[in-house]
């Protein structure tokens, strides 16, 4: 319900208790191909993450939902011969707080902090990329945020989440589209749910772990 809300890009969902995402990849086990795992216990990250196998840990009455990546912008952007400067530092796109923005809540348990990733761009070159981002099914696409800097929507570009993203700084001829990363907003939202839902195990998949599916971009 969380992610209806708030628009989240759900891929596919699985029945109670399945682990094959027969949609988009029916030859898939989420308990195992997946490259890691995390585990999250009383709203926090389990010590003992990552694992690379949950068969064991699995729940009979789970239900499971797969989350569009963002890593499909960058694909869609190369094709187009638009890189942001953050491929080519061959690093990820620097992930942020954005403190300035909030998520609608379900049944009054998840609620939480909101985590962009932001592409800085030449700013010549905006039009064109938006453009690209804009044949995305379903508004996916449409950036949160363009600017000098992240300032309209509560981002501090020199506190990025990860330390080893912050190496993209903003040259001075170049504009940040910020996206909302439907990944770790959504682990925001299930460590509160975690915590104050009473819910005891959720399962996640590992920071920057992909399952590849058989559905092509032309096919969204």
């Amino acid at each position: 319900m969380f992610s209806l809300l708030n628009k989240l890009p759900i891929f596919d969902t699985c029945p109670k208790g399945n682990y094959t995402p027969s949609a988009v990849a029916s030859w898939a086990d989420l308990r195992t191909d997946l490259p890691s795992y995390d585990i999250i216990r009383g709203g926090a990250t389990s010590p003992q993450s990552p694992f690379l196998d949950v068969k064991s840990l699995w729940p009979s009455s789970s239900i499971s939902f797969l989350l569009l990546s963002n890593s499909i912008f960058d694909k869609l952007l190369i094709d187009a011969n638009l890189t942001s400067r953050s491929l080519e530092l061959n690093s990820s796109p620097p992930k942020f707080i954005a403190k300035k923005l909030k998520m609608r809540t379900s049944g009054g348990i998840i609620g939480g902090r909101v985590v962009v990733e932001m592409r800085p761009f030449k700013g010549a070159e905006v039009g064109k990329v938006l453009a690209v981002l804009a044949g995305l099914p379903d508004k996916i696409g449409v950036p949160i945020w363009c600017g000098v800097d992240g300032g309209g929507i509560g981002v501090d570009l020199g506190k990025p989440l990860n330390v080893r993203d912050g190496s993209v700084a903003v040259l001075k001829d170049e504009i940040c589209i910020f996206h909302v990363c439907a990944y770790s907003t959504s682990v925001e939202h299930l460590k509160l749910a975690g915590g104050a839902g009473g819910i005891d195990q959720i399962i996640t998949s590992g920071e920057g772990s992909l399952l590849m599916t058989d559905v092509r971009l032309s096919e969204l």
